[in-house]
């Protein structure tokens, strides 16, 4: 969850750079959309994009399963799929 928020903090402050003094909500929802695919973004999602109408960035994940039988670490068990 700290990763997901510092992503969608991440993305929403380079957004707001772009934006210079046009603060409109529309504006930075557009703004978002076009340039998400754009932006280097490595990690947990290695295809993060958006398009009008859209409101998940990621669709796709892993198959994991628990290392341990405490279930305290994952392992992922197949690559990057989309459905």
């Amino acid at each position: 969850m700290q990763t997901d928020t510092y992503l969608a903090c991440l993305l929403l402050s380079q957004t707001l750079r772009h934006m210079v003094n046009t603060l409109v909500r529309d504006y930075l929802v557009e703004l978002l959309e076009t340039g998400i695919d754009h932006w280097v973004i490595t990690g947990y999602y290695p295809q993060l994009t958006l398009a009008p109408g859209q409101r998940f960035a990621s669709k796709g994940g892993y198959i994991v399963r628990f290392a341990e039988p405490d279930g305290s670490n994952v392992v992922p068990e197949s690559a990057w799929i989309i459905p």
